[in-house]
């Protein structure tokens, strides 16, 4: 889902929302929703959560995951297949072929530098 300070201001002010549903298997937003409701905590998690500066400064505390790159594949890869019934072709595809590798290692890098920013260093568990 894409979260607009409009969607982030409805929930804080306890209203429901509709959110769109992403379909995994065509890689994109469907037009099914899932209705929302509000709550104490708005949890808002992805690679652009904290992209949007507007948005950021309606937030009480932004917390950003710094995990090493062939780790991030790894976890994408293992949930994919498991979770998705991908096949490790396809995954890799994705990957190299769209912007999924782009945005993996860059694109996202501007969302790391709000002045509330926690770094985590993540160890990789050792069944990886």
């Amino acid at each position: 889902m894409v979260i607009t300070c409009a969607t982030y201001t409805s929930l804080a002010q306890c209203e429901a929302i509709e959110m769109q549903e992403y379909d995994f298997t065509l890689h994109n937003r469907s037009n099914r929703t899932i209705p929302v409701k509000p709550a104490p905590v708005i949890v808002i998690e992805g690679l652009f959560a904290l992209y949007d500066a507007d948005l950021c400064d309606m937030m009480s505390l932004k917390i950003y995951v710094d995990t090493a790159s062939d780790i991030r594949f790894i976890r994408r890869m293992q949930r994919d297949i498991t979770e998705r019934d991908r096949s490790v072709v396809s995954v890799v595809s994705q990957y190299l072929e769209t912007c999924a590798r782009c945005t993996s290692n860059s694109s996202n890098r501007p969302s790391a530098t709000p002045t509330s920013l926690f770094r985590m260093a993540l160890m990789a568990r050792r069944s990886i």
